[in-house]
């Protein structure tokens, strides 16, 4: 009996060693299939999801799988991880005992897509949580036999990550090197290059986290990082840390850096962070610095010689359940500016003290400036308002479509000298040498409601100019010499300009009580129907002017009254500035303090252009119709004042010796006026209807030869 037992126990080893042969030979084959019929199940299960795998190569104590797809539950959306190649070392003993125990994972070619749903949850936090297993379960085992699909050690080498956050619109893009996670470690992730929508760029970015701690407590270090603030203008060089703080929910920030490219340090900021919480507090500090040291931002803007220009700034930041609260103040000195919309030339040496207190909802859309405080050359200038964005909700509770602004501007009781002293002189350097005294102050409130402009554009307020009081006025600028003749210089292309007398020395002019009472009251009509009863500004055309630009979308309309048209022609130059107009104001005021009513039409009528090349009513009226002012009739009135607006534009038409359709309507319309405002008899109204224009046959041929540009 023992030697046929014998001889069976030998053919059994015989049989289990021919058997161990074989699936030694076979076992990439037993591997391959254990991993997709065992393996893969068991994660799929765990993860809630298919998992796709191209190939899988088996080798003992190595597997590596191409391919590995992990897709998104959306519908339609790319998957939720594609891994080009996954290496794992696994203990190769214990397979043969059918246990599962992984020693290290290399993952190569990496792409992660995921988002933040509108609801704040993220499917790729759910994935890793599913992946980590429950909370506390070592190697998060998904079986007996100490199987587990967590590998000890993971690397990590070129990936790619994008992030989108439906709740902001916001999108993350990052480009990563390398990134290791040892079990019971910190991990550590190396990015070449993180992107935050267009604005933000961050370089060379190393990322630690604690496994055991929530993913908001990885310690950030950042090498070097850019952010746009607005067009033209950016923090660089950003570098220092973002780490948790004294709770597993705080971050502690501590970042410096500087401006547009430039290599030095120029501001710190230093703060903390609850992300969960939405809370926070942050200071940024500018130490006082001259701006040439930011060449690279400054070069080819507006601020100019900026050698001498110097600044230091403190804000601080306080976040409270989304609202965010800015405080602090700036100091600006020796700033020189140039730009064609503020002046003709370069405004120099000008500081500013700055003091600001704001805050933001970004749920609600809604800013809010409490106050800003500008103080220049000793004279405190107060704003304050509110913007109300498009996406937010209204007090009704109702989706703003557009937005609506609030915005008030003060100067507290001050000198009028002081406030004159205090604007930059290039801005208004027609003023430069008026001296007035007396009180000023000002208040102004501006409210825009896209929504509804018509009904609810508010402009409103006051400018305290009538509390000032003019002791001398500049040489140039002397409203008295208006009283008697003057020469007028009209710049008529760049450095020509053509001189124009008016007074009764020139043949080419008409006093008030001498020219045609028609083409007077039509002047009034179509310009400035209510001349003699205001004080030089047409306050409620400058609301409907504002309407009728926003409506536009560019600033097209005017709200001039015959007075500052006066001073526009005479004074100033027709350059399209905030300077200008600026002074435009001033000298309006102080014309209307210094002529006569009468006298301002006078000087009007007789200086504007009718034409190219025309200027005066003596000359219009005899260009146009071979007659002196005193005898235009009221059809003939009213085709000169339509031209008003733009006459170089208009004198065309006539050279076929016809009016355009538009054009008879809209003398059409100024007649008509006339008579509502009793500037007409219904007699002369319905004679002028009836008229026709005859034009000077010899002076429009005369006009029609000459050069468009005129």
């Amino acid at each position: 009996m023992r030697r046929p037992l014998l001889m069976a126990g030998g053919g059994l080893l015989g049989l289990l060693l021919l058997a161990g042969v074989v699936v030694w030979i076979l076992y990439d084959r037993i591997g391959e299939w254990a991993i997709r019929e065992k393996v893969l199940p068991r994660l799929e299960a765990r993860l809630g999801r298919a998992v796709e795998v191209g190939s899988i190569d088996v080798d003992r104590g190595r597997v590596v799988l191409r391919g590995v797809v992990v897709p998104s539950l959306a519908p339609g959306t790319e998957p939720l991880v594609r891994v080009d190649a996954l290496e794992v070392d696994y203990d190769y003993g214990a397979s043969w005992l059918g246990r599962v125990r992984l020693f290290e994972a290399r993952a190569e070619g990496l792409t992660a897509h995921a988002s933040r749903r509108a609801d704040g949850t993220s499917e790729l936090r759910e994935f890793m949580q599913k992946f980590r297993g429950p909370t506390g379960e070592e190697g998060a085992s998904s079986g007996g036999g100490g199987n587990s699909l967590r590998p000890k050690k993971l690397r990590l080498s070129e990936g790619t990550v994008h992030l989108v956050d439906e709740v902001t619109g916001r999108t993350v893009n990052a480009d990563i090197a390398f990134g290791q996670a040892d079990r019971g470690q910190d991990a550590m992730l190396e990015i070449d290059e993180l992107r935050l929508d267009s604005r933000a760029e961050f370089r060379d970015l190393i990322v630690t986290i604690d496994p055991k701690e929530p993913l908001s407590s990885a310690k950030v270090e950042i090498g070097d990082g850019e952010m746009a603030l607005w067009p033209g203008m950016s923090l660089s060089g950003i570098e220092g840390t973002i780490a948790q703080g004294d709770t597993a929910e705080q971050l502690v920030v501590a970042l410096s850096g500087s401006y547009g490219g430039s290599s030095e340090t120029l501001w710190q900021a230093e703060g903390w962070l609850e992300p969960r919480a939405r809370r926070g507090q942050l200071s940024v500090v500018a130490e006082r610095f001259t701006f040439d040291r930011i060449d690279p931002v400054l070069r080819d803007t507006v601020i100019k010689d900026f050698e001498n220009t110097s600044v230091d700034a403190k804000l601080v930041i306080e976040l409270n359940e989304g609202v965010a609260d800015f405080s602090g103040g700036l100091n600006l000195s020796g700033l020189n500016v140039e730009h064609p919309m503020l002046a003709q030339q370069r405004l120099r040496d000008m500081s500013f003290d700055i003091r600001l207190a704001a805050s933001l909802d970004t749920k609600a859309r809604h800013a809010t400036l409490e106050s800003i405080s500008v103080t220049s050359r000793g004279v405190n200038y107060l704003l304050s308002g509110d913007y109300l964005m498009a996406g937010g909700i209204d007090e009704e509770g109702v989706l703003r479509q557009k937005p609506r602004l609030a915005f008030r501007a003060q100067v507290p009781k001050t000198d009028c000298q002081a406030v004159l002293r205090s604007i930059p002189a290039g801005f208004v350097p027609k003023l430069q040498g008026f001296q007035i005294k007396g009180p000023f102050s000002a208040d102004v409130k501006l409210e825009i409601d896209w929504q509804d402009l018509e009904g609810k554009t508010v402009l409103d307020g006051y400018v305290g100019l009538p509390s000032c009081k003019v002791l001398g006025p500049s040489a140039e600028f002397d409203a008295e010499r208006l009283q008697s003749s003057f020469e007028h210089q009209i710049l008529v292309g760049p450095e020509q300009y053509e001189t124009v007398d008016i007074g009764m020395e020139s043949d080419n002019y008409a006093q008030v009580f001498d020219i045609s009472s028609y083409f007077l009251n039509a002047v009034l009509t179509q310009e400035d129907s209510r001349f003699y009863d205001h004080n030089g500004f047409i306050v409620r055309e400058f609301r409907s002017a504002l309407v009728r630009n926003l409506k536009a979308g560019h600033f097209k309309f005017g709200a001039s009254s015959i007075s500052m048209q006066m001073v526009k022609n005479v004074f100033l130059y027709r350059d399209k500035t905030i300077s200008r107009k600026l002074q435009e104001l001033f000298l309006t005021w102080y014309v209307e303090r210094t002529l006569e009513k009468n006298r301002i039409l006078e000087i009007y009528v007789n200086a504007i252009e009718y034409g190219p090349g025309i200027y005066g009513i003596v000359a219009a009226a005899d260009t146009y119709f071979d007659k002196h002012p005193r005898d235009i009739s009221p059809r003939e009135a009213a085709f000169l004042a339509q031209l008003l607006p733009s006459p170089r534009k208009r004198y065309f038409q006539y050279c076929k010796d016809r009016l355009t359709r538009r054009t008879s309507a809209k003398i059409g319309r100024i007649l008509g006026n006339m008579r509502n405002r009793n500037r007409l008899t219904s007699t002369e109204f319905a004679e002028a209807k009836e008229s026709k224009i005859e034009f000077n046959p010899q002076k429009v041929r005369e006009l029609c030869r000459k050069p468009p540009n005129w």
